[in-house]
């Protein structure tokens, strides 16, 4: 490199630097980072945690429920002696389970999505981002 080619990044350097040195003295002038609500997020966690614990219970016990029911139905099934009837009872037992779980499942779906959405609106509240430290208003944005 020759000088010529040296001296405009020297230059640019040298114009820049006070740019820096302001840069940080407004970050000493800053007002200090906001503290997290840890009891406040705690309490959005553990009311979180408990609706997503119930809604699991739920959906189990509602496939237990489907599976007896359908246990029940294809014993009936089987007892009948007409083929044809017997299909009927057969795929009717298996229908019924199937909309059963499938009742049970977006129960569950909705049960998980309002769990979330309540904790969002509660983390929010508490002036917590996503990466787990305070924000400065309501929103995710991070100071």
């Amino acid at each position: 490199m020759n000088k010529y080619t040296i001296l405009p990044i020297i230059a640019a350097l040298l114009i820049a630097a006070p740019a820096f040195a302001d840069d940080k003295e407004n970050a000493a002038k800053r007002s200090p980072k906001p503290t997290p609500d840890l009891a406040c997020i705690k309490r959005a966690v553990d009311t979180r945690e408990t609706s997503l614990g119930t809604a699991f219970s739920n959906l189990s016990t509602k496939v237990s429920a489907a599976y007896t029911a359908r246990k029940a139905e294809l014993a009936k099934a089987y007892d009948i002696t007409d083929a044809k009837a017997r299909r009927v009872a057969v795929r009717t037992a298996f229908k019924n389970f199937s909309i059963s779980v499938k009742s049970a499942r977006e129960e569950f779906r909705k049960s998980r999505e309002g769990a979330w959405k309540t904790f969002e609106t509660d983390r929010k509240a508490c002036r917590f981002n996503d990466e787990g430290t305070a924000s400065d208003k309501s929103s995710d944005t991070v100071i």
